[in-house]
């Protein structure tokens, strides 16, 4: 097997050119950024990828840091968009014992709070990681001060998604997720990590809105994995 590897960038100006991939990888930034890994065939039989919003030597942390996004593919691997609201992500692969695959990485600062819905994925508060009775990531570039707004989006197909909402917002300020289409919303607060509310939706777009006050949080992790219906 390979031996245990990793590689640690900065974002600003990572084009990791298609070579072998390491065993982990983590990216950090000031500003908040957007990762990219590209389609491409695998000569394994299948190839797993996890992420956390942790340094790589938190990965393994037997849940105290919370797994963002973790999926298995057989070829081709589809690759992924990851816009990251924070300072850090580590993806984490694993090859199950298969050929390591190669493959380029690409960051850009900024994000653009748009992601398909037809992906698995997630989407969060600036700053938050996920781990158990710490702070979320402060900094003065994050906007803590804006109506926060993102949009979960398809192209004109129904997914079936499952999407589990963790957030300590009150019921003053509760984050509302709202069908475009059929104007559903559905306003959810008070939700904890160890108890998440889960959402079970038929939809083709997503709208998420909320309006930040200090300490507060909210991460809304999604699986999609299920045929589309066209409309």
């Amino acid at each position: 097997m390979p031996a245990y590897n990793e590689e640690i960038y900065e974002a600003e100006g990572l084009n990791r050119t298609h070579r072998t991939l390491p065993a982990i990888m983590t990216v950090m930034s000031a500003k908040p950024f957007t990762l990219t890994q590209p389609k491409y065939a695998m000569s394994g039989a299948k190839q797993t990828a996890s992420v956390t919003m942790t340094g790589f030597d938190a990965t393994n942390t037997g849940g105290v840091c919370k797994t963002f996004y973790h999926e298995t593919f057989t070829s081709p691997f589809p690759g992924y968009t990851f816009e990251v609201n924070g300072p850090i992500i580590t993806v984490a692969w694993d090859n199950h014992g298969g050929k390591v695959p190669q493959s380029e990485m690409v960051a850009t600062l900024g994000i653009s709070n748009i992601q398909q819905v037809a992906a698995s994925g997630w989407i969060g508060s600036p700053g938050y990681h996920g781990c158990l009775d710490k702070q979320p990531y402060r900094s003065s570039l994050y906007d803590f001060h804006s109506d926060f707004h993102a949009d979960i989006i398809s192209k004109d197909e129904l997914y079936i998604i499952y999407m589990t909402i963790e957030t300590n917002a009150n019921l003053l300020h509760q984050v509302h997720f709202t069908d475009p289409t059929t104007f559903i919303k559905y306003p959810i607060s008070n939700s904890p990590a160890d108890n998440p509310i889960t959402l079970y939706m038929r939809i083709d777009d997503l709208a998420i809105d909320w309006k930040p006050t200090p300490d507060t949080f909210f991460l809304g992790r999604w699986n999609s994995s299920l045929t589309p219906e066209r409309i």
